[in-house]
């Protein structure tokens, strides 16, 4: 009876390292894993089809701009892009994201059909990737979506007539504006710039400036809170 108990004990041992050398094989393998960059607009899968995704090298251009009537719009900096930038729309509608490039300007138009529901209809997200340092000067508009603006270098026209804005480490080198009708603006990590803000009807907290910058962030929202550098 003690030489099949031992030997019960010595086969579940077993089976005991077995499972924790699995194990600890499977974490490290999964962790391997995460550390690697995911392909580009991974993050960004919706329940949408892909409706445009095009490429341009960065030589054809120095501007993008983009017009739309209900978008989100997201501009990503990227380490896996080195000299063309890649646009990304996802949505219902096939037809309704254009790219064309000419006279040095790189240009999206969305002409999304919605009704009086927005925003909780389905809308259009389109996803711009740029070059890690890439000087980009942007013009963007939408009259309902949010827009948000990842490690950007350069300056920025952006609108939205409802909706937020949210721009994440900004070095600005040229005078920027930032609107929205209805909606707050979030803006981190600016570099030493002069910073101007009109609010009606919400707050506004800023915690870094330089009034002696020549160059200049202006944000406005008629009702909304701003927040710069919080």
């Amino acid at each position: 009876m003690k030489d099949k108990s031992s030997l019960k004990a010595t086969v579940w041992l077993a089976v005991t390292i077995v499972l924790v050398i699995l194990s600890s094989f499977a974490c490290a393998l999964l962790l391997s894993c995460e550390k690697k960059e995911r392909p580009l607009y991974d993050i960004y899968v919706r329940p949408f089809n892909i409706i445009c995704s095009e490429d341009y090298n960065t030589d054809n251009f120095n501007a993008i701009k983009i017009n739309s009537n209900y978008s989100d719009i997201k501009i990503v900096n990227t380490k896996l892009l080195k000299d063309k930038v890649k646009i990304v729309a996802f949505g219902e509608e096939d037809d309704t994201a254009q790219t064309l490039c000419e006279n040095n300007c790189l240009q999206i138009l969305c002409n999304e059909n919605r009704q009086a529901d927005y925003p909780s209809s389905p809308k259009t997200i389109v996803v711009i990737y740029v070059p890690m340092n890439f000087d980009i000067e942007a013009d963007i508009s939408t009259l309902c979506g949010d827009i948000s603006l990842d490690n950007i270098k350069g300056c920025v026209n952006v609108h939205t007539g409802f909706g937020n804005i949210e721009i994440r480490n900004a070095v600005m080198t040229r005078n920027s504006f930032v609107s929205t009708e209805k909606g707050d603006i979030s803006i981190s990590r600016t570099n030493n710039i002069q910073i101007e803000v009109s609010v009606f009807g919400g707050g506004a907290e800023i915690n870094k400036g330089d009034s002696s910058s020549q160059i200049i962030l202006k944000a406005y929202t008629k009702y909304g809170n701003v927040e710069i550098n919080d």
